[in-house]
């Protein structure tokens, strides 16, 4: 059922004062934002250097090292605990590096998924950022928008989703305030009024935060005011009533109560008062938290993060950031945050399991070493706290946030947007991908290839003038169309029309139409009712799809079968194909001056069948070879389309979409059950003439049956398959606000190729990830081997907290930085995604890390074991396990970059950060056993060559092992070939 209004939604150009909205100046614009701030609600701060700093003082880590420091004075090491605690600043500063790197990449991410509004300034419209809107500034609205500061419409009309405030899923009606409310908002707003206003109470049962009166004013002169129509049908949400108010001797206005049965929430009443006696509108308490810019409670008034539903118009904003009526929430809506994904999940799970893994058994060390060993108390203490130091893997953490983070950065300069980081391990494993044809397989340049009528067909190429034939029906092409369009083909009928009608009378331009019945699920047309010469007599013009106007037409079976069959023979050619009609229709208003009773449907008018208009949009070129390295990669592509079957085929013929002609229509999927369609999916390719509860549908079950499935979509009823979609992609250029917000994903080219990039980067992100928790669980089981079994085996301690933290040193900016930048591996996208449950987390992936690590513990404790039985001392011994381990975690960062191939070819494929890391770590053991006071503190011995022939024995052999489990282990990791 339609929604009527008193006037239909017209582009900002159509407006009767488009000309004179001329907005603020560029430098007044800029003088507002510098004395009231940027548009931004408050929200989540990035952290400070101090917060950073307390984060790192309070983690385990830090506390074992301030324990371990302390034990070492209270032993009367100063330097060794001088040296220890010195660590703890080198940790904060990585720390502080780290994060500051993380946070660089989200606020760049931060400021390319803002909000941006449509602004006039200086006469012309403009995109700017959420943040640059300023009071005064003039929002130019579409639907789909999400409206960027609480401000009051001045032109045009609107429907508004105002569920954020108010919980009512019921859209809106908004129309313009009157000029009273318009200066007297701007007063309030510049806080230029004498007093604070006078508020009106609210009607009992809402809440004055959305309760809403509108004031009318007349001159003295003026008849009664025109009474706006209320919506036929409708609630009392929407219904306005109007009382006129005479001339000079009026009362101040009285409000008269809002029409029962609607909530108090949308009741709207209207007054009137003539100019003479009424003062400045009585305002009504604005929404809690709004300014006095919002305490002229009108029919007009729109508010930030609301969206429109419905509608074009034009606002003038009256306050922004924590002025605004969602401004008091802001704080709430910033403490929400988003749920941990299931690898983030994991690693918590994992971090906390062995945490209480690493409590045991350093409370069992230090039990063993003081009952057992008969070692003193504190020495036992420092080797619990050494083994525990070398259990807890607190790089996980590190890993997960900046590959993610860092990920996402990267992903942005491939032209996708990510607005939300735990998306991005999503697409590693994407195996299905939806998509719309329209600009995303297409150009999404549309351009009228074709007209048709029963008789004869137009095409512009080589024509001089278009045939008088043809004249209605482009005529009325264009009446159906919006004169300023937003869609791409409304805005090819447009410009068509007026190459080809330019000096006839068939050109409309500024003809403003009095009614008009939207697009709807029911019937896939839309007709605008225009006034005629004679005053009950109206001219409708319908356009639509071509099976959905017939049925407007009523023709017999023969008709539909002959427009059926010009159809087809224009979609096989991948034409968009549009039906035209148009009709004429009496109707007598009740009263003078009033609306007629205009009928509920178009079904109720009778319309004659002009033709078809058939519009062409070419696929974009690098489409074939984006969707050839799909089928590589294992993805299905499925298109989803509102288009003609035949149209969705020919398109997929040109781009090679897939080998499989079926096609299944939105009539079809409403007649088959989830299990039928679910079956039915499986052999289908294309999807045709969709409405968006379909799309909704066929992502559930795609879903259902085990499939990770991105989806596009740029509409606002496209929002709720986005949001089911395991990645919702959203179109940036021609997509609405809404299906932005809804999106994990936002394509800033709408190009599908941008896709296939995202799950290429998707995929190395993945990879890079697996790599470094493999590194990182390799690097730690030889740490607690070395730190556990010498007690054991009552053994001098190999490694004490000084070695570990040594240690970690190398292995953090390992993790962080050399793997996190590895290339993508030969290979990426030509193997199947991996299954979703797949973690990196998984037993058998982490069995394949620990065996690489048990091995090169056994070496090293067999080595200490034949050294020591020959004579070397405890500062030799330990110098040779601690010199090997060093050069280890250098082996096994070659030997976790590919699996596929041992690890001296890996360093024959080297990355600058790769020759970086080998530099530090030869620097740094080079300095530790060179420098004199240094080795003493670390109790190390200068090695000699039976200690450097030993150790490269040991490294030689650590090589072999680690080549052996390369060879025999692939299994563990279910034999994936490049990571």
């Amino acid at each position: 059922m339609p929604i009527p209004s008193p006037r239909p939604p017209q582009s900002p150009s159509e407006m009767p004062e488009a000309s004179a909205l001329k907005g603020l100046s560029a430098a007044e614009a800029a003088r507002r934002l510098a004395d009231e701030g940027p548009n931004l609600l408050p929200g989540n701060e990035p952290k400070s250097s101090a917060a950073i700093v307390r984060d790192v003082v309070t983690e385990p880590m830090f506390l074992m090292l301030l324990a371990a420091g302390g034990i070492y004075l209270a032993l009367g090491d100063r330097a060794e605990a001088l040296f220890l605690l010195s660590f703890v600043f080198v940790v904060i500063g990585i720390t502080l590096a780290q994060e500051r790197k993380t946070q660089r990449a989200l606020e760049s991410l931060r400021d390319l998924s803002a909000p941006r509004a449509l602004v006039i300034r200086d006469g012309q419209e403009q995109r700017i950022a959420g943040r640059e809107v300023v009071r005064g500034d003039l929002l130019v609205l579409h639907e789909g928008d999400r409206i960027a500061a609480d401000a009051l419409l001045v032109d045009g009309q609107l429907e508004v989703d105002e569920s954020l405030l108010t919980g009512e899923a019921v859209p809106v009606a908004k129309l313009p305030a009157t000029k009273e409310e318009q200066a007297f908002a701007s007063v309030g707003a510049s806080a230029a009024s004498a007093g604070p206003p006078q508020a009106r109470p609210a009607p009992s049962g809402g809440s004055a935060a959305h309760e809403v009166a509108s004031v009318g004013a007349s001159a003295a002169s003026a008849g009664p005011p025109q009474a706006r129509p209320a919506p036929s049908g409708g609630s009392a949400a929407h219904e306005v009533a109007s009382v006129g108010a005479s001339a000079a001797s009026a009362g101040p206005p009285q409000a008269r109560p809002a029409p029962s049965g609607g909530s108090a929430a949308h009741e709207v009443a209207s007054v009137g008062a003539s100019a003479a006696s009424a003062g400045p509108p009585q305002a009504r308490p604005a929404p809690s938290g709004g300014s006095a810019a919002h305490e002229v409670a009108s029919v007009g008034a729109i508010f930030a993060s609301t969206v429109v539903t419905r509608g074009v118009g034009v606002a003038e904003v009256c306050a922004t950031a924590a002025n605004t009526a969602v401004g008091r929430i802001g704080a709430d809506l910033a403490a929400t945050t988003e749920p941990p994904s299931a690898l983030q999940e994991g690693s918590r799970t994992l971090v906390r399991r062995l945490g209480v893994v690493a409590l045991l058994l350093a409370g069992a060390q230090v039990l063993l070493g003081w009952w057992w060993n008969g070692r003193p108390l504190l020495e036992s203490l420092l080797s619990g706290i050494a083994l525990a130091m070398a259990i807890l893997p607190e790089e996980i953490p590190v890993i997960l946030t900046v590959f993610l983070a860092l990920g996402a950065w990267r992903i942005s300069r491939q032209k996708v947007l990510t607005r939300r980081v735990t998306a991005v391990e999503a697409l590693g494993a994407i195996t299905v991908l939806a998509v719309d044809k329209t600009g995303t397989l297409t150009v999404n340049r549309m351009a009228v290839a074709e007209l048709a009528t029963a008789q004869a067909h137009f095409r512009p190429e080589g024509a001089d003038s278009l045939a008088e034939e043809f004249h209605a029906l482009l005529e009325f092409s264009m009446l159906a169309t919006p004169g300023d369009p937003f869609d791409p083909m409304e805005k090819a009928i447009q410009h068509f029309g007026h190459q080809w009608l330019a000096g006839t009378e068939h050109v409309h331009d500024g003809r403003v139409p009095e009614f008009e019945y939207a697009l709807s699920g029911e019937i896939l047309a839309m007709t605008r009712v225009f006034a005629s010469a004679h005053p009950s007599q109206y001219l409708l013009a319908t356009k639509g799809a071509p099976e959905a106007v017939a049925d407007l037409c009523h023709l017999d079976v023969a008709q539909r079968d002959a427009i059926r069959r010009q159809v087809e023979a224009m979609a096989e050619r991948g034409l968009r194909v549009l039906g035209v009609a148009r009709g004429r229709w009496s109707g007598q208003a009740s009263e003078p001056d009033a609306a007629p009773p205009w009928p509920q449907s178009q079904h109720d008018f009778d319309f004659e069948f002009l033709g078809l208009v058939a519009l062409a949009d070419p696929p974009r070129p690098e489409v074939p070879a984006a969707l050839m390295e799909c089928r590589r990669a294992g993805v299905r592509v499925i298109m989803m389309t509102g288009d003609h079957p035949a149209t969705a085929q020919a398109i997929a013929r040109q781009v090679g979409l897939s080998e499989r002609p079926d096609v299944i229509t939105g009539a079809e999927i409403e007649a088959l059950d989830d299990a039928a369609l679910r079956q039915r999916l499986r052999h289908v390719d294309l999807c045709a003439r969709l409405k968006p509860q379909h799309k909704l549908r066929l992502v559930q079950l795609l879903r259902a049956d085990a499939q990770v499935v991105a989806m596009t979509g740029d509409g606002v009823n496209d929002a709720p398959a986005l949001k089911a979609a395991d990645v919702g992609i959203a179109m940036g250029e021609r997509g609405t606000d809404v299906a932005r917000e809804a999106a994990a994903l936002v394509l800033l080219d709408d190009s599908f190729a941008r896709i296939v990039d995202a799950i290429r980067q998707g995929r190395r992100i993945d990879d890079n990830i697996r790599k470094a928790i493999r590194f990182t669980f390799a690097v730690h089981t030889p740490i607690i081997a070395l730190a556990l079994v010498p007690t054991l085996l009552q053994w001098p301690a190999l490694l004490l907290p000084v070695h570990i933290v040594l240690l970690q040193l190398v292995i953090d900016p390992t993790c962080a930085v050399v793997l996190e930048a590895e290339p993508e591996a030969p290979g990426l996208m030509e193997r199947p995604p991996r299954p979703v449950s797949d973690l990196p987390f998984a037993p058998a992936a982490l069995g394949y890390a620990v065996l690489q690590g048990v091995g090169i513990a056994a070496v090293l404790l067999l080595g200490n074991a034949w050294f020591s039985a020959h004579g070397g001392s405890a500062a030799q011994s330990r110098t040779v396990v601690f010199g090997t381990l060093m050069l280890n975690v250098m082996l096994l960062i070659l030997a976790n970059r590919n699996v596929a191939r041992p690890a001296f070819l890996s360093a024959m494929a080297p990355t600058p950060w790769l020759w970086r890391i080998a530099a530090a770590m030869a620097a740094l053991l080079a300095a530790v056993l060179g420098i004199p006071w240094l080795r003493g503190l670390m109790g190390l011995a200068l090695p000699g060559a039976q200690e450097l022939g030993l150790a490269a024995v040991l490294l030689a052999l650590c090589l072999v092992w680690l080549e052996l489990v390369r060879v025999v282990g692939r299994r563990l990791i279910r034999a994936r070939p490049t990571t």
